[in-house]
């Protein structure tokens, strides 16, 4: 499992990568926009930049719109780790009988309010439908009182 998250957070740092001016100058075509752009942005070497700049324009992108192409792309790829991570952690939770609960919307969580007799006290709710259920199905989370704040009398 470990090794399929750093798989795709690998392959995701390599898409976003600016080129070097070696691989720029073999074959300019084979950059790709964005990487072309990044290397733009990134590079403090006037002549390359000059070069990069007339390859962009060859291709009809202007220089100005770089910034926005690589914002776009590191987001595209920031949301691709974040579902990747998201569906590791399914998987893991899924497999060998484990249970990962919390902060989902299946479960039990504790929860505080008054009684009828305006006393604070503890009980334990279905998660899902917010019904009461046995205590025992809160017993190894902590009490706190996070899911449902309000403390109005029932």
């Amino acid at each position: 499992m470990r090794n399929f998250i750093v798989s795709i957070v690998c392959a995701a740092t390599l898409v976003g990568c600016s080129t070097t001016s070696e691989t720029f100058y073999k074959n300019p075509k084979k950059v790709g926009d964005t990487s072309l752009c990044r290397t733009y942005l990134e590079t403090k070497d006037y002549d390359f930049k000059r070069d990069i700049r007339r390859e962009l324009s060859s291709r009809a992108i202007l220089a100005s719109s770089c910034a926005q192409r690589v914002r776009k792309q590191n987001n595209q790829i920031a949301a691709g780790v974040a579902v990747a991570a998201v569906g590791a952690a399914v998987i893991y939770c899924t497999r060998g009988g484990r249970s990962c609960g919390g902060g989902g919307s299946y479960g039990a969580d504790w929860d505080q309010f008054y009684n009828d007799r305006y006393q604070l006290v503890w009980a334990c709710r279905e998660i899902q439908t917010g019904r009461f259920t046995e205590v025992e199905n809160c017993s190894n989370k902590y009490q706190t009182d996070n899911r449902w704040p309000s403390k109005r009398a029932l």
